[in-house]
């Protein structure tokens, strides 16, 4: 069995480095780890095999590399707990891969860094001040206005930060000469820092590193010495030089203290090789991956390994252009400011703010959210590099465009014609229509040319699609429609809540949207030869509609009359009576909706006298309705 040692160890702080960089790009945020990658330049080409492996107990694993060729380097990622050893086998060799028992590669601690019973006591110093008749009082506490360490008891994960802040009761005018002098004792040494002024900080032997004494103090692992067990304690110091006098008044607040822990539940391991940083080019088609498990578990995520022969250079993605702040719930295609040289697909993700939600599809980012301000930033991943955009503020907060809607004439059983004309301001590039609209266009006013379909997007039931999916399926799915002639002039209602949004992927100012929507249809039912009842009806809450019906019978103006059916009784309606035929008797009215989803109407036709003149000798029929007592008499 071979066992050869590798000198070269992972540096494992430069992960601690980037997150420190970050945290001070953002300020308030923690940033997670960003994922690297390696450019290949040689003939030799890095592949990544998931694997998701658990093993608890002594294993063996075949693996068969995803991608052919002859390895030359093997390495694994993942988290352990416990004594653990791991061997690639190709044969009779075995070559070390993995040993928990060496630090090479390992990103945490060792076991579960838990909490004592009680938390460390606060320390006490009295410092007898060198003017006995000034004092200062010192407070100390973790700080309870911010989102680091939501629970204020001093302990985070190994990522996390914990703030603390200091307040003081000074019996005596100060001004600006008070400064802090932090300490951070994580066990193996002490290190200090100084907030406040320079000349009090100069005292003490310390720079300072921040303007005022009182500002916070953000304690995270490796910064002044941070360890994962800690103790964190202040002290507020007033020094007054007096130059001409030669003299120097001094005054010490007490030291105080707090403990500081970040916990770690597992060692992570990240690319570690120890025998397989360098193979003699094994060409087998699977291997095994030989597990020796005592008193623990390893978790394997993945096994990155080089195959030489190939000569593939792959680019990374590139943010070509910084995302501007965000107000009000957005749209943004995440395209337009990463750029891919070797054409790779980029799969996007994001950092997860609070009260932020982000749907992705695609290259299209939907942003929305119910709070007033957060930072977050995108990342492309090309599957092997990622780009990370600039940070960007995102204030939630409607911001609107200006829309001018044309009231619509439209026809019963006929798509209606709806033609909007949408300013867009700097924040907004989507517009909201009647769900269920169909036969989408847009048209770009100034340019006064319709939009590529491409560069149109439609969000509906929270879902977004290309135009031409959208109307695929809206062709698929509208359904059939009673049919009757009419006209109608509506309007939806200015509250309508069921909206499709229509996205447009293209830098616009003024764009003219034209759709259309189901029209109201109209159901008529025979009650006898003078009557029958009409209902009118919508699925889009319509205004002021125009409608009209053929009576059953001609009939004399007066005779004709309709009435609105509601709660039970009737209302007589106003209606327009037209004689289409010119010969004196109306067969045809008009009336209108005020509003609809459905409406019913009742037409009746009154018959008092019908005079007709047949010849001399011939028979006549008289039809009537009437109604009360009397005589009648026929001649």
């Amino acid at each position: 069995m071979k066992r050869r040692k590798d000198n070269e160890r992972e540096n494992y702080g430069k992960d601690y480095i980037i997150i420190a960089l970050l945290i001070l790009i953002v300020g308030f945020l923690l940033i997670r780890p960003v994922i690297t990658g390696q450019v290949v330049v040689t003939e030799e080409k890095s592949y990544v095999d998931s694997l998701n492996l658990l093993i608890n107990d002594n294993y063996e694993f075949e693996w068969v590399p995803e991608q052919e060729g002859k390895v030359s380097s093997v390495r694994i990622n993942g988290r352990v707990n416990g004594v653990t050893k791991v061997y690639l086998r190709e044969g009779e060799d075995d070559y070390l891969i993995f040993d928990s028992s060496q630090e090479e590669g390992l990103l945490g601690v060792t076991g579960f860094v838990g909490l004592n019973e009680t938390l460390v006591e606060q320390i006490t110093e009295t410092v007898v001040n060198e003017s006995v008749d000034k004092s200062i009082k010192l407070k100390l506490n973790y700080y309870a206005e911010s989102e680091f360490d939501v629970h204020n008891d001093g302990v985070e994960a190994s990522e996390g930060v914990v703030d603390l802040n200091v307040g003081a009761e000074v019996n005596f005018d100060a001004g600006d000469k008070l400064c802090t002098r932090w300490s951070v004792d994580s066990g193996e040494s002490v290190d200090y820092v100084c907030y406040g002024n320079d000349e009090c900080c100069g005292f003490l032997d310390l720079e300072s590193s921040s303007l005022n004494w009182n500002d916070t103090y953000y304690s995270y692992l490796g910064k002044e010495g941070a360890g994962y067990d800690n103790v964190v304690s202040a002290q507020v110091v007033y020094v007054d030089y007096n130059i001409s006098e030669l003299e120097a008044e001094i005054v010490y607040s007490e030291v105080l203290s707090l403990p500081v822990k970040f916990l770690s539940p597992y060692t992570e391991f990240e690319d570690v090789c120890v025998e397989t940083c360098l193979l003699p080019g094994l060409n087998a088609s699977s291997y095994v991956l030989v597990f020796e498990v005592e008193n623990g578990s390893i978790e394997v995520d993945s096994i990155s390994y080089t195959v030489k022969g190939e000569r593939i250079v792959n680019s990374a993605p590139e943010l070509v252009k910084d995302i501007s702040d965000i107000v009000g719930n957005y749209t943004i295609n995440l395209s337009k400011y990463f750029f891919d040289e070797d054409g790779d697909v980029l799969e996007y993700s994001y950092y997860k703010a609070e009260g932020i939600s982000v749907e992705i599809n695609k290259d299209i980012a939907v942003i929305s959210g119910d709070v007033r301000s957060r930072s977050m930033f995108f990342i492309a991943n090309d599957s092997e590099f990622v780009a990370v955009s600039n940070v960007f503020k995102v204030n939630v907060e409607e911001a609107e465009a200006e829309v001018i809607t044309v009231k619509p004439k439209v026809v019963i059983g006929r798509p209606v014609k709806w033609v909007k004309r949408v300013k867009l301001g700097k924040d907004v590039d989507k517009i909201d229509v009647t769900k269920g609209a169909f036969n989408i266009s847009v048209k770009d006013v100034a340019a006064n040319v319709e939009i590529d379909k491409s560069k149109i997007k439609v969000k509906e039931d929270n879902r977004i699609k290309d135009l031409d999916e959208y109307e695929s399926e809206k062709k698929g799915n509208r359904k059939e429609r009673n049919l009757i002639t009419g006209a109608v002039i509506g309007l939806t209602s200015s509250e309508e809540q069921n909206v499709t949004e229509i996205i447009i992927e293209e830098t616009v100012e003024e764009v003219e949207v034209e759709y259309y929507t189901e029209g109201p249809t109209a159901e008529e039912f025979e009650i006898d030869e003078h009557r029958k009842r009409i209902v009118v009806s919508s699925d889009i809450h319509y205004e002021d509609i125009l409608s009209y019906t053929e009576l059953p019978i001609e009939a004399k103006e007066n005779a004709v009359k309709l009435y609105w059916l509601v709660n039970g009784s009737k209302q007589e309606v106003n209606i327009d009576k037209f004689d289409t035929n010119s010969n004196g008797l109306i067969d045809y009215i008009e009336w209108i909706v005020p509003s609809l989803s459905n409406q019913t109407y009742e037409l009746e036709i009154t018959i008092l006298n019908v005079q007709s003149y047949p010849t001399v000798g011939g028979e006549w029929e008289v039809r009537f309705e009437t109604t009360g007592v009397g005589n009648k008499s026929y001649y």
